[in-house]
C-alpha cells in the first residue's frame, strides 16, 4: 500500500478552514487533478455520508466513489474509498495551533491484482502531487477567511 502525509500551516482559524475542506466542491479550486467532488444523497459531511469524486488522469477521466468512515465536526474527517478501482482512502484533520491551524492531510491507496507492480511509481505521484496540492490550499486559505 502506498501511504503519504502532508501538513500545511494557515493563520485561518481552525472552524473556517476545517469548513472550507468540508465542502467538498470546494476541491475543483485547490486540488490539480479534481474535475468535480460532491456528497451523494447529503449537502454536508457525516458519518456514513457516500461521495464521489471525478478525477483527471491524462487524457481520461474516472470517477472514484467513497464513504465517510470517521467524523468529528470541525476537526476530522477521513473515507475510504470503495476499491474500484483502487482500494485506500484519505483524510484531512485540522488542529488549533497558536496563530491559526495546521491542516494535515493524509492519502493511501493500494492498486488492485497485476496492476500492484506500478505502486511505486504512484506512490512517487501521489507524494509529489499530494505536497502540490497542499501549497496551492495554502496560497488560497488567507482568501477564504
Amino acid at each position: 500500500m502506498t501511504r503519504t502525509a502532508h501538513s500545511i500551516s494557515t493563520e485561518l482559524k481552525p472552524e473556517a478552514a476545517f469548513r472550507f475542506l468540508a465542502n467538498v466542491e470546494n476541491e475543483v479550486q485547490w486540488r490539480q487533478s479534481i474535475e468535480g467532488s460532491r456528497y451523494v444523497g447529503a449537502g454536508a459531511p457525516a458519518l456514513g455520508v457516500d461521495g464521489e469524486t471525478d478525477v483527471a488522469m491524462g487524457s481520461k477521466s474516472l470517477t472514484m466513489r467513497w464513504t465517510i468512515v470517521d467524523f468529528a465536526e470541525g476537526h476530522r474527517v477521513e473515507w475510504r474509498l470503495d476499491g474500484d478501482p483502487w482500494h485506500g482512502g484519505g483524510s484531512y484533520t485540522v488542529t488549533p495551533r497558536d496563530r491559526g491551524s495546521e491542516i494535515r492531510a493524509a492519502l493511501e491507496v493500494r492498486l488492485n491484482g497485476a496492476a500492484r507492480v506500478f505502486e511505486p511509481l504512484l506512490g512517487f505521484q501521489l507524494r509529489r502531487g499530494l505536497r502540490e496540492d497542499l501549497r496551492r490550499l495554502e496560497r488560497l486559505l488567507p482568501r477564504v477567511g
